[in-house]
Formats: structure tokens, sequence, C-alpha cells
């Protein structure tokens, strides 16, 4: 058996595969499970229980339901929640009247709705901002509000956040971008009781661009804090550094020998109609027409003679008209002196030898031409207090209320409104400047809206019926902030009717302010937060979207091209000039909130990024600065200035504007959080950084060339032209062409004016000798205060020493 079984022939071994040993296996497929099965699966696995065959019944088992079903109903039933309760808020809006409640509701319903985000908490909370009255036209905007949400039925849960009014914002990364601007409450980091120029200035607000000034100054320091000419650098960035106005120089007063005197009729005409054409349209306080015949009659000298009241509001006159040709020419406008005509208006505004007097429609008056004089002068404080004595007595007078009498005539009715409006125009100007909260509140008053006519059109037969008929006037004139879309756009076709004229120009003027006055209020109030103010943004820059679309053709700064983008145009009227920079300056007020440095995480150097909404606002503050400053010709022109603006406007306005173009370019690259919140990236917000820059270096030059007429505009350029040398070589800049201030250095020491850095903590300290007779303990008497002049005995009292107590 062993030898026939090794005689068996060999086994033959299969050939080698060709294909590599370790090849990778074909993925195994994978199972797919189905989370619910179906009816046929269901039917057969399902077995009846005992108790139910025992009994002879069908067997019934509840259809379950698997864990994202249970989310998916629980988020829309907090979603139907939701919805009901925006509805029960549009409810009790409506009930209650209150438009601008409304408003924000049915914003933030249709912009959630054409699927544009709303920021935040956009209805709660909302500041009352509408007048007391019934909202019958806002039924059709609410059914359609309602039937829009029942259609959409079910919201997304972000919604939520609009509504709740218990509701805790969620906590994002970019929640602290704008803590050093906004979320910082009104706080005094400074004395403004230290010294006289403390004093002269007052408290300044952050809506000021003097506080963004200071805040840029803080910026640059850091910026250049470790550079070598650490000294050279540094710029002193305190108030009174930043302060550009001229509150710290006190206006001489000029004793006239006798108060009653009449300039030479001509040059008194001559000064009238400068004041006619540069301040009456902002600010038209007198009846044209009867001031001309008063002013006719004071130079017939016949029997019966001008009162005092009246030569002191005429010396006021010629006192602001000398200032603005001052400053239109400069060389004949230095032979006379406006203070011989402040002097005699203070002279005669007082009645000799009363301690008391009742004041009535002249003084409101005085104080108002007071306050627009100091003004022009750069008196900004100064200004400001007297404007609040001048709203203070119009308002114990009840101008700031309809007057439906017939005590009054319908005319002397447009004058006293027109009066309150100038007040209340003025308020807004002075309240931008100094960043203090108004004085003046419009939900307090119920005067009617300036008629859009001029007085030589008072005889018309509808002016008439407006003048007389209180329904007619309150059906045609509307505020924009108050007016629903289809009351809008009656009123501005009813607007395009009549022909452009001084007074329309200052009806669209007050209606910009009443939505700046509300605007501010809410933005910048004494305790805004973040999340009050995102909200509130987009809902005031639809106002003023609907405000430019209401201008007339003839006043239209800005049109559309082919492709439905808005474009500016050349403004050739005065009136384009001064609305085009009053929007754009409001613009710049709105949206700067959120053009501020980024912040960094807590003991890192990570940069926060901000949102998109937040980039989109920083954006729109610096294009809109860059637009107006596009409104000044390329070449300074003094004569440009005298025919189209107020001068102390435009410098305001340049400054603002100048301002936020400085703290764009000293802004590197931001992160920017993208519309999900999940990717960063950087960008240089705003426009391109060369036309940043050449804007700049635009509105330095006009700067430097106001500078050879007016102090202030000269304290303003050295100011700026400091800041733009450090910030251009900071950001590897080029700042060549840019006006220089070596051919202000001279000029500067004989016109008087303090250095930047003259003011400071060490003007607080009093000599040791000096004893303190101050209100309070911080030593802070002016120098005349502390003028120490030898007491004497009041010889008429000396005879009580003999008597004993």
């Amino acid at each position: 058996m062993t030898a026939h079984s090794d005689c068996r022939p060999a086994r033959v071994l299969a050939p080698f595969p060709s294909d590599p040993l370790f090849k990778p296996s074909p993925p195994v497929p994978r199972r797919t499970k189905q989370s619910n099965a179906c009816i046929a699966c269901k039917e057969r696995k399902t077995k009846p229980c005992d108790k139910c065959i025992s009994s002879g019944r069908n067997c019934v088992f509840v259809v379950g339901r698997d864990r994202r079903k249970k989310c998916a109903q629980r988020r829309a039933e907090q979603e139907l929640q939701t919805v009901l309760r925006m509805l029960d808020n549009i409810i009790e809006a409506f009930n209650a009247g209150d438009k601008t409640q409304l408003d924000c509701l049915l914003f933030a319903a249709r912009e959630y709705h054409s699927g544009r985000a709303v920021q935040d908490d956009i209805i709660t909370d909302t500041e009352q901002v509408s007048e007391t009255q019934i909202v019958d036209s806002r039924k059709q905007t609410f059914k359609e509000g309602v039937d829009d949400l029942a259609r959409d039925g079910l919201m997304s849960l972000r919604l939520q956040k609009y509504v709740s009014r218990s509701a805790t914002p969620i906590p994002t990364a970019s929640s602290s971008i704008s803590v050093e601007f906004l979320d910082e409450v009104d706080t005094l980091t400074e004395d403004p009781n230290r010294d006289d120029a403390s004093r002269a200035i007052g408290y300044i607000g952050k809506a000021s661009e003097i506080a963004w000034l200071q805040k840029l100054c803080t910026e640059v320091n850091k910026l250049n804090a470790d550079r070598d000419q650490h000294r050279l650098s540094h710029i002193e960035d305190s108030i009174t550094s930043m302060n550009y106005h001229l509150d710290h120089m006190r206006i001489p007063e000029t004793v006239s020998p006798e108060p009653r005197s009449l300039p030479p009729k001509q040059w008194a005409a001559h000064l009238l109609s400068f004041f006619f054409k540069s301040v009456s349209p902002s600010f038209p306080l007198i009846n044209k027409s009867l001031f001309n015949f008063q002013f006719d009659q004071a130079f017939t000298y016949s029997r019966t003679q001008p009162s005092r009241k009246w030569l002191a509001v005429f010396n006021l006159v010629l006192a602001v008209g000398f200032r603005c040709y001052r400053l239109s020419e400069p060389v004949s406008g230095g032979d006379t002196d406006d203070n011989v005509f402040l002097s005699r208006a203070i002279a005669l505004s007082t009645t000799p030898g009363t301690t008391s007097e009742y004041m009535g429609l002249y003084q409101v008056q005085i104080d108002l031409l007071l306050a627009i004089y100091y003004l022009s002068s750069g008196q900004v404080n100064q200004s400001w207090q007297a404007n609040g004595r001048a709203a203070r007595l119009a308002i114990s007078m009840g101008l700031n209320l309809r007057a439906d009498g017939n005590q009054i005539d319908p005319v002397s009715k447009e004058t006293r409104v027109r009066i309150w409006w100038s007040i209340f125009a003025l308020e807004h100007v002075l309240s931008s400047m100094t960043g203090r909260t108004p004085c003046v509140n419009y939900q307090s008053m119920s005067v009617y809206l300036p008629l859009p006519y001029d007085e030589a059109q008072f005889q018309l037969p509808e002016v008439e019926e407006l003048l007389k008929n209180a329904a007619s006037r309150e059906r045609r004139l509307r505020w924009t902030i108050h007016a629903s879309n289809t009351e809008l756009n009656a009123r501005d076709q009813w607007l395009r009717t009549i022909g452009s004229s001084q007074s329309l120009y200052f009806f669209h003027l007050v209606d910009l302010s009443v939505i700046m006055h509300a605007a501010t209020n809410v933005v910048y109030r004494v305790t805004a937060t973040t999340d009050r103010f995102r909200s509130k943004i987009p809902f005031y820059r639809g106002k003023l979207q609907s405000w430019l679309s209401s201008l007339q053709p003839a006043f239209a700064f800005t049109t559309y091209n082919d492709d439905d983008a808005r474009k500016n145009v050349a403004c050739d009227c005065r009136e384009q000039v001064g609305l085009a920079i009053a929007y754009y300056s409001s613009q710049i007020i709105l949206n700067r909130p959120c053009l501020t440095h980024p912040d960094f995480k807590n003991g890192t150097n990570i940069r926060i990024p901000r949102t998109r909404f937040e980039e989109d606002t920083a954006k729109s503050c610096v294009h809109f600065a860059l637009a107006l400053l596009s409104v000044l010709p390329d070449k300074p022109d003094i004569k440009w200035i005298s025919n189209m603006v107020p001068w102390w406007i435009l410098l305001h306005s340049i400054m603002r504007a100048l301002t936020v173009l400085l703290i764009q370019l000293s802004i590197s690259l931001v992160p920017v959080m993208t519309t999900y919140g999940e990717q960063k990236r950087e960008e240089n917000e705003g426009e391109g950084i060369e036309a940043v820059r050449d804007a700049s270096k635009k509105a330095l030059l006009w700067l430097h060339s106001m500078a050879s007429q007016d102090s202030s505009s000269k304290r303003a350029f050295h100011i700026c032209q400091r800041l733009f040398y450090l910030v251009a070589p900071a950001k590897a800049l080029d700042s060549k062409d840019a006006p220089s201030a070596v051919l202000l250095a001279g000029e500067e020491a004989s016109s008087g004016l303090q250095r930047l850095d003259s003011f400071g903590p060490g003007s607080m300290k009093l000599q040791e000798d000096v004893v303190n007779w101050g209100p309070d303990y911080t030593a802070s008497e002016s120098v005349d205060e502390q003028q120490q002049v030898p007491l004497s005995l009041d010889p008429v009292l000396l005879s009580f020493d003999s008597y004993e107590f």
C-alpha cells in the first residue's frame, strides 16, 4: 500500500493570480433602515393582545411618533405661539393708537417675510414717539399684516426674539463690538467746572463729533505708542483740546453811548438783505413783509418811534447780518464791529429801573436771535443756553400748541408757528453739535406744521383756505415719521403742485429734523445699549428714505440711473445744498454707532468679528461721509459758501464727515462674520481706502481755505491736520498734496488762539494762599473771581455798632 501510494503522480498547482496581493476590497454596501415601516409590514407584525382575543374585540394601537416628529411638532408649536404673541402686540398697538409701535411691528413682519433679517428686538420697548390721535388710516395696513402672518402660518423660531418682551438676546461673539461707543452710559470723565475753558465748553455727549475726535485721539495715541518720537506723536485727548469752537474766547462788549442810535439806512438795508438771504431760509422767525414796513417807518422819523424791543430785535438782525457779510467780504467788512449792534441790543432788551418784567413774543425773538448770533460767532455753548431760554419762554406762551381760537389772526398764527419751528430746528442743530439731550421734546407739542408757502402767497385762495381751515391743513400736511405710505403718497403729490420756495425748503428741513430728533433720542440716549440701537436703525433709515423720495425735482440732489440705483447730481441752488448736507449729515449720525474699532477677547489678541448688519451700517456711514464732501466743489470757493450755505453749518458738517473718514483710516482690516455666523473673513469696510484718503485731503483743503477768514475753522484745521498726518504714516498712506499748517502758524499767535494742549488738569489747581470761594470743595474759581479786592465797611450800617443784639 505504501509503495503504491508513493508512485502516484504529483498534483499540479494553480497559477498565481495576476492581481496584486493587497488589492483593496470593494466597499461593503451600507444597509439602510427606514425610520418608518410600511403599512403592510406594520399589519403583519402587529399582534393582538390576549385580552382582546378572549373578549372578541379588535385590538387598536396608537400610532407611534419618532423623535424627529416630536421635535418638529414642538418647534411648530413654539413658532405658532410666537406668531400669536406678535398678533397680540399688533392688536394692542392698534387699539392704543401707537403708530410708531405699530410701524415697528409691521416692519419686523414684512422684513422677515421678504427674506431680510432684522437684527434685534425691534418691537420691544419701542419709544413712544407718536401723537395721541386715532389711526383709522392704519386699518388696511393692519389687516394686510395680519393676513400675511396668517398665510405664513409658522415662522422660524428666530422671530421670537422680536416679540417676546421678556426674552434675553442670545449673546454672540460680536455683541461687544460697539461697547466702546454706545453701551457706555453717558458719564462725566472730566470736570466741566474745573476752569474757565471747561465751563465755556460744558458737557459734550457721545453724539457730537467732538467726542468722536476725542476717542479717535485715544486710538491714535495707542497706535503711535511704540514709535520713536513718542512725545511728538502724542496728542492731548481732552474735550477742551478737541473742541474746535470758540467757546473759550469771550466776546467783548462795546458800551454804546446811545442805544437808540440808528446806522445809515443804506448800510442797514444791506445787512438786512444778508440776514434774509443767509439766515431766514433756515430760521424764519421774522415776518419779512411786516419787518420791512417797520424798517421804513423807523427811518422816516415820524412821531411814532419804534419801541425798545423792536430796536433790540433790529440790532440783533444787523449783528447776525454783519457776521454773514464779514465772512463773505473780509476786506470791506473789517471797518465795522458787530459788537456795537450786540451791545445796543442787550441794552435795549431790558427795561431800565425794573428788577423784573413780563416777557412777551419779542423776548422770544431776542433770545432766539442771540442764539443764532452766538452760533455764527463759534460760541456754541452760549447759543445752546440762549436757545434754551427762548424755548422755555415760548412754551410758557403756548407757542408749542395749536392756536384754534379767533383772537389771533391767521397770519399771526403762522408767524408764531414758524418762530416755534425755528427754535426746534436750531435746537436740533445745537444738540447734534454738543451731543446733549434736546430740551424740546416733540412729543409734547401739537402745533401745526409750517405752511410751504411764502408770505407773498398768503393772499392766494388755496393758501387762505389752509390758514383758516384746520381740517384741510391737517389733511394736506403730515409728518413723514407718522404718516403711512398712502398718506405720504398723497402729501407728496400735493407738494409737487407747489412751486419751489424758501418756505417749502423750511418745511422739508423741519420734517427731517423731526425724524432725526426721534432717532437720536433712541440711538444716542443716555442709557442706550447695543440691543436697542440695532433694532431702531433700520426703521429710521426707512423713514429717511421716505423723506428723500418726497423732495421735489428742484430740490432733489439724487436721481436714479437705468439700473434703478441712486446717484448724486450737481447741486445748483441754495436749497439743494442745504437739504443735501442735512440729509447726509443725518445718515452719518444714524449709522455712526457701528463704525468702531474692533474689540479683543479678554486676555487675547483675537479680534471680535463684526456681524453683517454692523458691517453694512459702518459702510453706510463712510459712504454718506464721502457723499457729503462730494457736494462741495473740488476747489474751495468762499463766494460759493456765502451763496449756498451758512458758514457755521458747513464747518460743522465738514468736521463731522472728516472725523468719520479719519476713523475709517485708523481702522485696520476688521473680521466680519458671515450671514450664518460660522465662517469669518476680514474686510476693509466702507469705500476704497484711496477714495477715503482723497476725500480727507479735500476736507482739509476746505478747512485750510476757510481758516483764513474764520478762527473756528482755523482751530478745526489744526486738529484734523495733525490727526491726519499721524494716522496716514501709521497705515502706510500717502499724505502728499495735503494742506500744511505752515502758512497758518504765524497767524495763530496773532489771532489769540490757544494751543491744542493748552488746557489740562494742571489748570484746576489754585495758589496755596488763595481761599476757595467756590460752591463746593473743588477749587474752580475763574481768574476774575480770584482777584483779591480789599473789603470796606458800609458807612450806612456803621450806626448798628451801638446796638446790642
